[in-house]
């Protein structure tokens, strides 16, 4: 039928639509177990007006223009049904209290598609496919009464915007990029949906299941309940990752590399890696006591900082288990209790840091096995702590050990206290000890031009050598910088001059 046309009601009959017909907006259609459907053979049909499915079958070529309202709700607890249909949506789809079931449905929504209650979507034998351009919204059923779901056999496409602003959505096959926003109390579970191009999430709500990544760079927000990755995923510099587990369940990495530039706050639970690559750029925050499983061909490259700063070393560390091998160009930032690596590692070229906030609270690090230390110490203070004399800090613990530390990067401490070295046995050991007296001794090298002076010196202590040309009255130069002591023995040297006659002193040097 081409044309204007206005119809109340189809009751158990077929409405077709030929050619390019219009249905004017100010037409009302109440379609109660009918079928509405645009003819194929002549393009199908645009609708714009008012149309109610109470149950009843959509089919053949449709269009639903920008002012058109569709209302799809339930009707003797039978579904609305799109049976080979090819449908493009411009307006707005009202899906409400009633389940919808495609057979051979292509869908392109470019409008708003609104899930108002919780109810399925299912694709049918010969499989269904929902474009969303536009915006895929589900406004209403909370999450404890069920979800609005996707099924398997619905792929869903998504180069638009899914808006989960109440309870859960399912998408149980799909893939694509575009906006995923879950609102504070909306989470969006994903069955084996494959992320690609630069999808970007939002929002204060969770998500959760199982993502591919085909070389997709993902930006924005992320609050994970659980998540199980796959494929090549890239969290980009703006990106930040929350493994929270509200709902108590788990977080995987399988067959796939993983690579951070953002920051992923590891809060809880377990962390499973099977076949897998961290590529740790950024910001790798443990906030609890976990351990992350791996197998024997699970690597974790930290090239940023991989931090612990949660969970009290009384109950329990997080644990890199035997099966995980550890890389460390970058930085190891034990801040809370005892980070434990338990497989293979390298961490020669990289820095381990240090937080002590008192003395019985501070971070450590435990090496299983032999453990070369040729790495970067540093130690940093906080919260206002400055230990007294006779303070211990056993910061690295290990079966055995070999080497030192290539650099200590020390705070200063309190006047007439210094650091001490410890290499342990199965510990490396800082000790605040009080200032031994210090012997400065000179020597005279071979061919007569250059003075020597050593001293006996404490590991990360600052001195500042100083020379006059009088004692009376003394007037004491600085020789060059101050210098921090490296070893137990250090010297300085300088060519005599003119005036060979000049007096030395070494200066213990105390900061703040």
């Amino acid at each position: 039928m081409p044309g204007s046309t206005q119809i109340l009601s189809i009751n158990g009959q077929t409405f077709t639509l030929s050619g390019l017909a219009v249905v004017n907006s100010s037409g009302q259609f109440d379609l109660n177990s009918g079928t509405f459907e645009g003819d194929t053979n002549s393009g199908g049909a645009i609708f714009d007006g008012t149309l109610t499915c109470s149950g009843g079958t959509l089919s053949g070529v449709l269009t639903f223009a920008s002012n058109a309202v569709v209302n799809l709700i339930q009707a003797f607890s039978m579904p609305v049904a799109f049976n080979t249909l090819g449908l493009t949506n411009l307006g707005t789809v009202n899906w409400v209290n009633t389940d919808l079931q495609g057979t051979s449905a292509q869908i392109f929504n470019y409008g708003l598609w609104e899930a108002q209650t919780n109810n399925t979507f299912f694709g049918g034998n010969g499989g269904t496919t929902f474009n969303n351009f536009g915006v895929l919204r589900k406004s209403g059923g909370d999450r404890d009464s069920g979800s609005t779901d996707f099924d398997s056999q619905t792929t869903f496409n998504n180069p638009g915007t899914v808006d989960c602003q109440n309870g859960l959505l399912s998408l149980d096959n799909g893939s694509g990029g575009g906006l995923f926003n879950n609102a504070a109390n909306g989470t969006t579970f994903f069955g084996f949906f494959t992320l690609t191009g630069d999808p970007l999430f939002s929002g204060a709500g969770r998500v959760a299941g199982y993502l591919t990544g085909s070389n997709a760079m993902v930006h924005g927000i992320e609050n994970s309940d659980y998540l199980h990755l796959f494929g090549t995923l890239t969290l980009a510099s703006n990106n930040v990752l929350n493994l929270l587990s509200t709902y108590a369940g788990s977080f995987s990495i399988a067959d796939g590399t993983l690579t951070n530039q953002g920051t992923v706050n590891w809060n809880s639970p377990d962390f499973s890696g099977q076949n897998a690559r961290i590529e740790n750029h950024s910001l790798w925050d443990v906030q609890t006591n976990n351990t992350f499983h791996g197998n024997s061909s699970t690597v974790f490259n930290n090239f940023g900082v991989l931090r612990k700063s949660g969970g009290e070393a009384n109950s329990g560390s997080t644990y890199l288990d035997q099966n995980t091998v550890f890389n460390n160009p970058g930085t190891v930032d034990c801040r809370v209790g005892q980070l434990a690596i338990g497989g293979s590692y390298t961490l020669s070229g990289g820095a381990l840091n240090f937080s002590i906030s008192s003395s019985n609270n501070f971070g450590s690090l435990y090496l299983a096995g032999n453990a070369t230390l040729t790495e970067a110490l540093s130690v940093n203070f906080t919260n206002g702590y400055s230990p007294v004399a006779d303070t211990s800090f056993p910061l690295v613990g290990y079966g055995s050990e070999t080497g030192i530390f290539t650099t200590l990067s020390l705070p200063h401490l309190s006047p007439g206290l210094v650091w001490q070295t410890n290499y342990g046995s199965t510990t490396f050991t800082l000790i605040v000890t009080s200032a031994p007296p210090t012997q400065l001794s000179v020597a005279m090298t071979e061919d007569g031009g250059t003075l020597s002076l050593t001293w006996n010196a404490i590991v990360g202590q600052t001195y500042q050598l100083q020379y006059t040309t009088n004692l009376a009255p003394a007037n004491w130069l600085n020789l060059g910088d101050t210098v921090t002591a490296t070893n137990d023995t250090m010297t300085a040297s300088e060519a005599i001059g003119q005036n060979p006659q000049r007096f030395y002193r070494l200066v213990l040097v105390w900061l703040p």
